[in-house]
């Protein structure tokens, strides 16, 4: 559907598993929901957060070790920064 995203966040030493955190909301609903988890007290067991849009494409990918890796933009990189440093 056009316009309704979805949000799944990966928690440090949860594996493949995930939790949808948001469900087919707007997409300001969806960037609250990231930057709660990316920039809150949940980054320090956060591992990685997904937006997919209603046609299940990914639309924002973050870890904690790279920060944001998908869109590649800088302007958006600062507002979500790597929580973890590389070996």
């Amino acid at each position: 559907m056009r316009g309704e995203y979805s949000v799944y966040w990966w928690a440090t030493g949860m594996g493949d598993q995930y939790e949808r955190i948001e469900s087919l909301v707007d997409i300001k609903t969806a960037m609250k929901a990231v930057h709660r988890v990316v920039r809150g007290p949940a980054r320090f067991l956060s591992e990685r957060v997904m937006v997919t849009d209603g046609g299940d494409y990914c639309n924002l990918e973050w870890s904690a070790e790279d920060g944001l890796t998908f869109p590649k933009d800088e302007t958006m990189q600062e507002l979500f920064p790597p929580t973890k440093k590389k070996p």
